[in-house]
């Protein structure tokens, strides 16, 4: 699927809400197109006139995701199945803490110390799990590199990763709550759901709203909206599926936890 933008992960959620709740909404408008005010993401409205006011956001992993990513893409990301770095009959898998390039690094330095590192010492690993120090002038960092025999991989695999560090602190998510709410609360509508998005795999939106949702502070946010739903977009570009389920009020079971192919239109709930 190409590269999608907000507009299009509402319309593609607002698709899933009805294969789920068997309702007929679309977006009626896109308020915040005007920027001279905070206006809400979309205004949708069904075929018996009521309205939903929708608010999107997209959660990182963790607060410093976009930064890391750009670091790591440039250093240990960038030997992805490295030609130099296959094995016949292995899989390697290298993993770096997030966080490790500090600023003042030259990327490009660690980059190529790295596979200096690397092409010396893979051929001489032993099965399992290995901390590979690389130094790049003064400083070094440590990666976990895991080797593991899979003879049915005849070209070999080098495959490169962070080690995620946990759900964000409570302030990220409580920091985005104080940020959407009182914009969605603001709109006039029949329904006000909150869409927290999330384009990578560790954690869940619910293990985050979780450790908040006893504070005083976002109780009273909460009141003046209805819901909160989570939207999965991991899996969009590569098997065209959209995940969603309703983190706020959370239902027993996750009884809403639902997923639809977007091309097909194959619907997909968790038994109930």
């Amino acid at each position: 699927m190409k590269n999608i933008c907000d507009k299009d992960v509402i319309e593609l959620w607002l698709r899933l809400y009805n294969w789920l709740m068997g309702y007929s909404y679309v977006v009626d408008d896109w308020p915040d197109n005007d920027s001279s005010k905070p206006n809400i993401d979309a205004l949708c409205r069904d075929s018996k006139g009521r309205t939903i006011a929708l608010e999107h956001t997209l959660l990182q992993p963790f607060e410093i995701e976009k930064q890391d990513n750009q670091r790591f893409m440039a250093t240990l990301g960038a030997l992805e199945n490295e030609a130099s770095l296959l094995e016949s009959g292995f899989v390697y898998h290298a993993l770096q803490s997030v966080d490790s390039i500090p600023t003042g690094i030259a990327w490009a330095d660690v980059k190529k110390a790295m596979l200096d590192r690397f092409q010396s010492v893979l051929p001489s690993l032993a099965l399992g799990s290995h901390n590979v120090r690389v130094d790049v002038g003064d400083w070094s960092c440590n990666v976990t590199v895991r080797k593991r025999q899979d003879a049915g991989d005849a070209a070999g695999k080098f495959q490169t990763m962070r080690r995620w560090p946990g759900d964000p602190s409570p302030d990220f998510i409580i920091g985005t709550l104080k940020k959407k709410i009182p914009k969605l609360a603001a709109a006039s509508a029949n329904m006000k759901i909150l869409l927290l998005e999330k384009d990578t795999a560790p954690g869940t939106i619910e293990s985050q709203l979780e450790k908040v949702l006893h504070l005083q502070e976002v109780k009273a946010l909460l009141e003046s909206i209805d819901q909160i739903w989570s939207v999965n977009t991991l899996c969009l570009q590569a098997e065209d599926a959209l995940f969603t389920n309703q983190a706020y009020p959370l239902l027993p079971d996750n009884e809403t936890y639902s997923s639809l192919n977007v091309v097909t239109n194959e619907f997909w709930r968790v038994s109930r």
